[in-house]
This record gives structure tokens, sequence and C-alpha cells, in this order.
């Protein structure tokens, strides 16, 4: 990645006002500040076009088989009448439409008291893609499928009008 004059500047200036830059404070900046950061930059990031490739990115087996794991754990603990899932760095929600899709096909009736929260700070990836979860957002009905700010997205699986 090229070296950032505005970023290095940011920096700098933070740490002549504090005295110090946590870690967590330096990779928040490098990843995130507006405009400037890794994230928040023109260009793609990740797929075959971007700068890495995640298993999610390859085949839809890699959401299957936690699909499966997760399916196992719901029923380990006695299928309770509620379960969520939270996906940090959920991106435009890929994996989760691979993982809601087998439970689905699989498993319908943990699909239907599953409710999964897609949480994602990058700032293009707040929203997960509509081509990922076409009849379910944009999320107007029913109080679990409301799209939250800030990319906290909460949703049942299940997609009747009255859950």
């Amino acid at each position: 990645m090229e070296s950032t004059p505005a970023l290095k500047n940011i920096l700098l200036e933070r740490i002549r006002k504090a005295g110090r830059l946590t870690f967590a404070d330096f990779m928040t900046a490098c990843l995130y500040e507006p405009g400037l950061g890794y994230y928040t930059s023109p260009g793609r990031k990740v797929g075959a076009e971007g700068d890495f490739y995640t298993s999610m990115n390859v085949h839809l087996m890699f959401g299957r088989l936690i699909a499966r794991e997760i399916s196992r754990m719901w029923e380990v603990l006695g299928k309770p009448e509620s379960f969520t899932i939270a996906e940090a760095g959920a991106g435009g929600g890929q994996l989760a439409r691979d993982i809601l899709d087998t439970i689905a096909e699989t498993n319908r009736s943990f699909y239907n008291v599953l409710t999964y929260r897609l949480i994602e700070k990058e700032p293009t990836s707040k929203r997960p893609s509509r081509k990922n979860f076409p009849g379910i957002l944009p999320a107007s009905v029913g109080r679990r499928r409301r799209i939250l700010p800030r990319a906290d997205c909460t949703f049942r699986a299940a997609c009747s009008p009255t859950s």
C-alpha cells in the first residue's frame, strides 16, 4: 500500500496533541479514516479484483459448512425458541446468504427461530447487498428485519410478514 501523506500528517498531529497514540487508534485511522483509510479509500478490497480473497468469495461451500455446524449447535442447545447469529465484518452479506440459504433448505424449524445480525464497520459495506437478500431487504416489515443504522443489520431469517 502506498504511503498517504495526508493520513501521516493526521496521525502526527494526533501524536503531537495527545503525546502518544495507542495501537488501536493507529489501526483505526489506517483502516477507517474517512477517505484515507484502507477501507474508506476508493477501490475494491475483497474479491478477484481486490487485494485479498476470502473463503466465502471462492465457493458457497464455506457457508454451507458453517451452517451445518451452527445447526448442530442449535440442536445441542436443546433447540431454543430463539437463536441469534452475529457476523462481524459481514461485508455485503454473501456469507450470511450462504448460511441462511443452507439452513432454510436443510433445517426449516431452526430457520424459523433464527435471527441473523450483520455487523460491518467499513462504510461502503454498511448495508447488505440487495442481491444477497431479495425479499428481505429493504426490510420494512417485521420488527426484527429492520435495517439498523451503522450497518448493524438485524432481521428474522424467516420471511413471513407477521414475524
